[in-house]
């Protein structure tokens, strides 16, 4: 049985740690493995017991396999004290440099590691994130003897530890080999000539893992010391992510997607700066493809074809630019999708499936949108999304609530034979151009209350809501709230301070 949660992406954040601490208390006492181990609690972090624990426990993770690391958490390694399966017991907290003290001259100087605090359950779980292992890393040995609480030697300077599947154990021999061969120099990148990058392009078809990640290496700072090879280099990469999922390149895939990932955001994993910076305006090609928990933050594309792709996990795009077309197309999303102050030249969704919650606010789209047939499992947001020319929401299946609050259609909007099973809110939307929900169902609620339209072009609204034209606008109400204004026995709906742009509130009879 493996942890019930996706670890193909680091965990940084204190709600993403806490969602792995509770995968820990949900876990077999089994699941332990070469990326995370956790301990019931540690007495005194800081005192001699605990600290033979923990030092034990970062070196081993420091030198572990960077290609096997890179299977799970992005490399990242991550030692739990105070929780275990079915268990919590907390630890009492020491000052992270009273920690860094205790445990910094064991494990020396260049092993990367992170203490944090989280709380489950009302109580305190120490969190040690371990930096992912590196071609070219040196060999992490114990700086000091360790010592027990007696002063007895337990384990002597220059001890070498390493992880074997879910335990931290001494080196053999074969463990030293390894360990040599990867603290070899990595040889630079110095030329460029298209041969090189032909033949590394071939070494992506390789059975080994080790040549695949290596030659994407390679690749990767080839982009980055020659500008004008970036479109070769992402295109090769692209090619590697729309391979099968029987072609046996797991490995070489997830470190693709973080090449990919750098390189269109300029970001890596913790969402820092990286040499090189972004490649700005690169076309994209991932027909097909499985993405596994997408985290794009900034950047730019050009073209981009995700037509047919996998999104596994979670998927985070915001604050990206698509300056061509963007084809999302017969796509499934299986996790929470976010998709937020996003501007995209125009849209394709037509035919996807989203499975969980997704959020599409805040983002605009210049051209055409389209989303005709796409299946929404979840709660769907569009609040405040921009739409600048013709939006297609035909054939939509919404299983659970809706809304679209806020959002602006400048160019004609269609919702036509679309199904709402749960609430669909279109408060305070603004219609600029035709609106048409012609043989639209709905088994909630649809409220269009406070919505505006300014076109005197074709309308079809749902049934029960109808619009009333005065000036250059008109204001959407429910046809009930409609009669009664007409026969004088109700006071005007108000409708969206929007009208102020055309009349005066008071000379408006239904505003």
């Amino acid at each position: 049985m493996a942890l019930s949660i996706y670890a193909s992406s680091p965990f940084f954040t204190p709600s993403q740690l806490h969602d792995l601490a509770a995968a820990v208390l949900d876990a077999n006492v089994h699941d332990e493995s070469i990326w995370i181990e956790w301990k019931k609690t540690l007495d005194d972090l800081s005192g001699p017991s605990a600290r033979i624990h923990l030092v034990k426990a970062i070196l081993g993770f420091a030198n572990r396999d960077p290609y096997l690391a890179m299977r799970r958490a992005g490399g990242f390694a991550y030692l739990l004290i105070g929780v275990e399966p079915e268990n919590v017991r907390g630890v009492t907290t020491v000052d992270h440099n009273v920690l860094e003290q205790s445990l910094g001259p064991y494990v020396g100087p260049q092993v990367r590691w992170t203490p944090e605090y989280i709380r489950i359950n009302g109580k305190n779980i120490l969190v040690i994130v371990v930096d992912p292992p590196q071609l070219g890393d040196p060999i992490h040995y114990l700086r000091k003897d360790l010592k027990d609480s007696k002063g007895k030697i337990v384990h002597a300077e220059h001890s070498v530890f390493i992880r074997r599947n879910a335990r931290t154990v001494k080196a053999n021999d074969s463990d030293m080999e390894r360990l040599q061969k990867r603290s070899a120099p990595v040889t630079p990148v110095v030329a460029t000539p298209y041969r090189d990058v032909d033949e590394l392009a071939s070494n992506l078809h390789s059975s080994e893992p080790a040549v695949q990640c290596n030659s994407l290496a390679i690749l990767e700072q080839i982009g980055i010391d020659h500008p004008s090879m970036q479109q070769l280099v992402i295109d090769n990469v692209c090619r590697l992510l729309r391979t099968p999922d029987d072609a046996g390149v797991v490995e070489a895939r997830e470190f693709a997607q973080a090449v990919l990932t750098r390189r269109l955001t300029g970001l890596d994993a913790k969402n820092e700066p990286v040499d090189g910076g972004a490649w700005g305006n690169i076309d994209i090609d991932l027909t097909g493809a499985r993405l596994i928990n997408l985290d794009w933050q900034a950047g730019s594309v050009g073209v981009s074809v995700f037509r047919n792709a996998e999104f596994l996990g979670d998927t985070h795009i915001s604050g990206l630019e698509f300056h061509h077309s963007a084809d999302f197309s017969g796509c499934t999303f299986n996790g929470y999708t976010a998709i937020v102050g996003t501007k995209f030249d125009s849209c394709d969704f037509s035919g996807s499936t989203f499975e969980d919650d997704c959020i599409f606010s805040k983002s605009e789209v210049d051209g055409m949108a389209n989303f005709t047939n796409a299946t929404f499992e979840g709660g769907a947001s569009f609040r405040s999304l921009t739409l600048r020319d013709t939006a297609i929401f035909k054939d939509l299946l919404f299983e659970m609530n809706s809304t679209f609050e806020g959002a602006e259609f400048h160019g004609d909007a269609y919702f036509d034979h679309s199904h709402f099973r749960g609430f669909a809110n279109f408060e305070h939307v603004k219609f600029h151009e035709v609106i048409s929900f012609r043989n639209v169902t709905s088994h909630g609620e649809l409220s269009l209350a406070r919505a505006c339209a300014f076109s005197h072009l074709r309308a079809d609204l749902p049934a029960g809501w109808a619009i009333n034209p005065y000036g250059s606008c008109v204001v959407i109400a429910r046809e009930t709230d409609i009669l009664e204004q007409d026969r004088g026995k109700k006071r005007p709906v108000f409708g969206s301070d929007h009208c102020r742009h055309c009349i005066k509130m008071e000379s408006c009879r239904y505003l």
